[in-house]
């Protein structure tokens, strides 16, 4: 049986923290799987609760890192197959290991940096520390084909790249409230609304949340029946920003901020259509998620999203930042009901055909095999 480490930050938050938990627990099935993790954070108890083994690497913090690093390498030589680490912490750690004590090293790409950090110092220092890791570690999976392509740009050998799309635990996402008990909780009574449209986002100006704001105003002025909701947590100082681009319209009870939601699967239950504005995506969660419940999604047209959303047959997308062509499709789902169930119903069936925990877990296994298989 396969051994496999998977190396994380700890602080790892949204689509990335879906993906290593949902594979986590899938791959613990069919391996001897731990969560090497180089702080304690909400993945560690997730984990747990999930029952899959945790190492928390970082209990020294910062000053005794070095130390804790060498010895979970002298540990791993004789205890793993393999390192798959996720972030750029963790592609640090796995490719020192991989130089210093010659274990197999493998890293997922979840995004592009160069889009995820800012044109700053500490964002120029991540992005050299990502293309350091690039071409230190000898193999790289792509969440994404997209991703794939991009990571050949960036000077990692084709041989080296092996694609591995998403998947879902269809488990995660038990739903227990009525749409109206759920609304209830963020004191809005949904009954006056006949379509409640929404979007999952970390709070992040990659998420496009202006544009889906925009849009959202746009739809207002000629239709007073629609809600809008955002699901999800991040930067205070983005959120400040949009709240205040709501708040300069007349339409702020209209358009609403939820906050983070731990039961996602009850947010998808309660809306009726699914967005997302993203700038850059790899193989978005948040349209797999929507679609286990069957809502129709409208995307931007952005790295693998359409790798999923064929366009008007599983979804609708709009090139990103396109205000208007979103608003222009929110309404076409809102007059066209029985088009959006039929776009939701074609999107159900792909995921849960090809997108499942098990369909992933079983992908990465075959990566594994085959990185182990050459000298």
């Amino acid at each position: 049986m396969l051994r496999i480490a998977h190396i994380v930050s700890g602080n790892d938050t949204g689509g990335a923290m879906t993906h290593i938990v949902t594979l986590s627990k899938a791959l613990k099935e069919e391996c001897e799987l731990t969560l090497v993790v180089i702080r304690d954070g909400a993945i560690v108890h997730e984990a747990e609760r999930l029952g899959i083994p945790v190492r928390i690497i970082g209990s020294g913090g910062t000053k005794h890192l070095f130390k804790e690093v060498n010895q979970f390498g002298e540990y791993a030589k004789t205890h793993f197959d393999l390192i798959h680490s996720h972030g750029t912490r963790a592609n640090l750690i796995g490719a020192y290991l991989f130089k210093r004590f010659k274990i197999k090293s493998v890293s997922t790409t979840h995004s592009d940096y160069r889009l995820e950090y800012p044109v700053t110092l500490r964002g120029m220092v991540l992005r050299s520390m990502n293309y350091w890791c690039y071409r230190k570690i000898p193999y790289h999976i792509g969440i994404s084909q997209k991703m794939c392509d991009t990571l050949k740009t960036r000077g990692v050998k084709a041989s080296a790249i092996y694609p591995a799309t998403n998947g879902i635990d269809v488990d995660r996402y038990t739903v227990v409230h009525t749409k109206s008990s759920f609304f209830e909780q963020f004191n809005i009574d949904p009954s006056p609304y006949a379509h409640i449209i929404g979007i999952v986002a970390r709070i992040h100006s990659v998420k496009g949340l202006d544009i889906f704001i925009k849009s959202a105003i746009e739809v207002c002025r000629t239709h007073d029946d629609v809600l809008f909701v955002i699901a999800g947590g991040g930067d205070p100082q983005l959120k400040a920003e949009l709240q205040s681009l709501i708040d300069q319209s007349p339409y702020k009870e209209r358009i609403r901020f939820l906050g983070r939601i731990e039961a996602i699967g009850e947010f998808y239950n309660a809306i009726d259509i699914n967005i997302l504005t993203s700038l850059n995506e790899t193989f978005p969660y948040v349209l797999m998620e929507g679609g286990y419940f069957g809502k129709p999604a409208i995307a931007s047209n952005v790295g693998g999203v359409s790798e999923l959303i064929e366009d008007q047959k599983t979804g609708l997308l709009f090139a990103s930042g396109d205000v208007s062509a979103l608003s222009e499709h929110m309404i076409r789902l809102m007059n066209q009901p029985e088009y959006g169930a039929e776009l939701g119903s074609a999107l159900r069936k792909v995921v849960l055909e090809k997108h499942t925990a098990k369909s992933m877990a079983m992908r990465h296994i075959a990566i594994y095999e085959a990185i182990l298989s050459q000298k």
